[in-house]
Parts: C-alpha cells; sequence; structure tokens
C-alpha cells in the first residue's frame, strides 16, 4: 500500500483516539449537585427515546435501501452501505450519551470559570466531531 491509501486510516484511527481521551477526561469531571443530576437524567432518557423512535424508522428504510443499492449496483456496495449505516447509528449513540454528560458538567463548571467551563464545553462536542464519519 501506498502513503495516500494509508493517511485516512492513519487519520481515522488518530481522531478516534483523541475523541476517547477527549470523552475519558470529560466523565471524569465533576458531574453537580442532586439537582443538576436529576435534570442531567430526564435529558438522558428523552434524548434516548428520541434516538429509539428515530432508529425505528431509519433501520427499515436503511435495510431497503442496502437492498436496493445490492441488487442495481452490486452486493459489495449494498455491504457497504448497510455497514456505513450501522456505523452511524453506533456513533449518534455514543455521541449522546457523551453530549449528556459534557453538558451537565460543563453547567456545574461555570463555577470554575469561563476557561474550564469553555474546555469542558468544547471536549465534549469534539468527541461528536471527531469520530470519523461513514458519510464523508
Amino acid at each position: 500500500m501506498e502513503a495516500h491509501e494509508l493517511l485516512p486510516v492513519a487519520v481515522a484511527v488518530a481522531s478516534f483516539a483523541m475523541a476517547a481521551g477527549f470523552a475519558a477526561w470529560v466523565v471524569r469531571q465533576k458531574a453537580g449537585t442532586k439537582e443538576m443530576a436529576e435534570i442531567s437524567e430526564a435529558v438522558r432518557v428523552g434524548a434516548s427515546a428520541f434516538l429509539r423512535r428515530e432508529m425505528k424508522i431509519i433501520i427499515p428504510i436503511s435495510i431497503g435501501m442496502a437492498v436496493i443499492i445490492g441488487y442495481f449496483i452490486g452486493l459489495s456496495n449494498g455491504i457497504a452501505f448497510a455497514v456505513g449505516a450501522a456505523l452511524s447509528g453506533v456513533s449518534g449513540l455514543i455521541s449522546l450519551k457523551i453530549t449528556v454528560k459534557a453538558a451537565v458538567r460543563s453547567a456545574n463548571a461555570t463555577e470554575g470559570g469561563l476557561g474550564r467551563t469553555f474546555a469542558l464545553a468544547f471536549r465534549g462536542g469534539a468527541t461528536v466531531g471527531l469520530r470519523p464519519s461513514p458519510w464523508r
């Protein structure tokens, strides 16, 4: 393999490593008061319900599209579409979990100043933005 073929793989591995590091750092921060934790749990439950409802619609459509693509364009293309769609769903689930954790921790960090709050919010959002997307 040539360097230009390995570069995307190397960048994907590096972005996964950075996102994992940011996520671990976010989770280690203080979650806040009992009231903050209750609100965060309510947000998590609501976001999870939304994601479940969304997946009930998207999964059958994705399966249908994978079959259509596989039939008309080629089996390998249909499989690639299905894998990409599945990985996109997994990344959405991971993003939801980290974002909810980062939000409550950012709210709690406001007592420590704007810099700490920004760092928490930025790193929480970066875990979502750094994950390689199958749609790029």
